[in-house]
């Protein structure tokens, strides 16, 4: 498809689709014939080809962001400034606050707090408040970590002093320079005390990342922006600058010890990754953020909050572990998601569903958690749970699923309504001698993420672990 010298593009600057889905019909075939650089995308799965009514389409995946493409016409006054925006599941509009849940789920699967509505940025929509939510939520992050444990750090410094020796002495570089009528210059290695450490040039990294790539996109967005990070600008400015990747992430050390750190160093983490993969012609990078490793993560914060309300009876939540299924020449693992331990050890032993039970289903069902939600849980992944019993002594099984619903709680234990006597069970239990084996799924409302952590919604995935 090609456009006549000097004639408009047809597609809009952006275009917007949901999870699994693709964008709106009046530009589905267009998208497909136009988009120069769809390859790029498809190679990362963060799009995929689809088709609907046997018309090949572009259908988001687990990804959420901001995807910019090309128009192959390059007569197109817009070439280089068409974006994809891809918007998680649940949101029923373009509207900024929609996207409030999803930074919200985010943010607690992180461990950090909520931040609300930025002042001065209400009523935008789009690619622009995309990016503004991370970076006010980052700012914030930055914010609170300059004011109660911003860190110096020793860093290793090598260089030619003059008539004094600090640190180490290179004593066969010294002998060289005097040799050569030099031996006022002394080969020094010494630890610098400073705020130029590997962990604050990342944190520096996803800031500035965000600022370019905020003001591609728009000059009013990026201004904004940079006055997000105003208030912490003078406490990096003796950090070098310089191109971090997400390759550079393992220099980091003080996220190991501090908090701040670590829920800075997440985020800044996050920006990295997504916005990772450079772009040619101005453009600006994509924002690719996987709404299923999120969900997973929120998943294991929600079950380690559960665990923790259980008084006196000791229960940890593990992180993954691999277990043993199958040694010598066929020697595999299994990884269950979520697996909690007593003194005793494991008891239950839980899985998290995002993807797979989102892929297809449609957005007018995404509320019915009973009908529509649960069973797209597969035979596979029932099969697994079983594994997971059976490798690890638990004798509680459970899974955790998503659902989008405004008048709902915020933790259903499923069947909630239609059925509260009924239980899911398996025919033949998965350990030997144990008639008292438990399964249950557990859908998380994430219209409402911050609520679901209250102790008073924790309380049915609390009362099931200890149930004996």
């Amino acid at each position: 498809m090609s456009h006549a010298a000097g004639t408009a593009c047809e597609l809009p600057e952006e275009i917007r689709m949901l999870e699994y889905l693709p964008c709106e019909t009046q530009y589905r075939e267009q998208l497909f014939a136009e988009c120069d650089n769809l390859r790029e995308y498809l190679t990362r799965r963060w799009l995929i080809l689809d088709f609907v009514d046997s018309n090949p389409v572009i259908t988001a995946r687990h990804f959420v962001g901001v995807f910019p493409f090309r128009c192959k016409d390059e007569a197109c006054p817009r070439r280089e400034k068409h974006l994809l925006l891809v918007l998680p599941k649940g949101c029923r509009s373009d509207e900024g606050r929609e996207l409030l849940p999803f930074l919200e789920l985010l943010s607690l699967a992180g461990g950090g707090k909520i931040s609300e509505w930025p002042e001065g940025f209400k009523g935008q929509r789009g690619a622009g408040t995309f990016l503004l939510l991370l970076a006010h939520h980052y700012s914030g992050l930055l914010a609170e970590l300059c004011r109660r444990d911003f860190r110096l750090y020793y860093q290793p410094e090598e260089g030619e002093l003059r008539g004094r020796i600090r640190g180490r002495l290179n004593v066969h570089a010294h002998h060289s320079n005097t040799l050569r009528a030099k031996a006022h210059q002394v080969p020094c290695r010494w630890e610098e005390f400073t705020p130029d450490n590997w962990d604050n040039r990342i944190l520096l990294a996803g800031k500035r990342r965000l600022e370019r790539s905020a003001g591609a996109l728009s000059a009013k967005a990026g201004a904004f922006i940079r006055g997000q990070f105003r208030t912490t600008e003078s406490r990096f400015n003796e950090v070098q600058e310089m191109s971090v990747s997400a390759r550079d992430l393992h220099r980091a050390r003080l996220w190991r010890m501090s908090p701040y750190y670590r829920r800075a160093f997440d985020w800044a983490r996050l920006i990295l990754q997504g916005l990772d993969r450079p772009v040619a012609g101005g453009q600006a990078p994509p924002l690719a953020l996987d709404a299923n490793d999120a969900f997973e993560r929120f998943a294991e914060a929600v079950t380690v909050k559960a665990s923790g309300q259980a008084k006196g009876s000791g229960l940890v939540v593990e992180p993954q572990a691999g277990r043993m299924f199958m040694s010598g020449p066929q020697f595999q693992t299994r990884i269950p998601d979520l697996l909690i331990r007593d003194s005793h050890g494991v008891i239950a032993v839980g899985d998290a569903k995002y993807k797979e039970v989102l892929e297809g289903i449609p957005t007018d069902q995404l509320g019915d958690l009973e009908r529509a939600i649960v069973p797209r849980i597969r035979p596979a992944d029932w099969n697994q749970l079983y594994i997971y019993m059976r490798l690890t002594g638990a004798t509680r099984g459970f899974f955790l699923v998503p659902y989008w619903r405004p008048d709902a709680t915020t933790l259903i234990k499923v069947p909630s309504t239609q059925n509260p006597g009924a239980e899911f069970g398996f025919t033949v239990g998965p350990l030997d001698g144990h008639n008292r084996v438990k399964i249950a799924i557990f859908g998380l409302n994430l219209l409402r993420p911050r609520e679901v952590l209250n102790v008073q919604a924790l309380a049915p995935l609390t009362r099931w672990i200890l149930d004996e």
